[in-house]
């Protein structure tokens, strides 16, 4: 799928900023358990994310950056994930508000 979305404006001493982001998704063969529980996760599959996120009048000026994440399920609440090529833990069962992600190794 896709999306689009402004992500936020922020006005400092420094001026106003803008941020925007659209991305594209493409889930691959994503397998959930039967039945469903709680504490279930995906059993296989992928999902493809392209992040593309545009800085207006940011500190280095207007900037494009770009990203693709990728999230392999292994039937665990830590499955493989990347972005673009660095390994990634994701912690599926973290409570909301709390960081799910984090480098590998640290």
């Amino acid at each position: 799928g896709n999306a689009s979305m402004t992500r936020s404006q922020h006005t400092d001493e420094h001026g106003t900023r803008s941020y925007s982001m659209s991305s594209t998704s493409l889930m691959v063969d994503v397998v959930h358990p039967v039945p469903r529980t709680k504490n279930s996760w995906p059993l296989s599959g992928t999902i493809t994310r392209d992040v593309t996120i545009n800085v207006i009048n940011g500190p280095d000026g207007d900037v494009t950056k770009t990203r693709t994440v990728v999230i392999i399920f292994d039937g665990t609440d830590m499955p493989d994930m990347t972005v673009d090529g660095e390994p990634f833990e994701v912690d599926m069962s973290a409570r909301s508000g709390r960081r799910p992600f984090r480098r590998r190794g640290r």
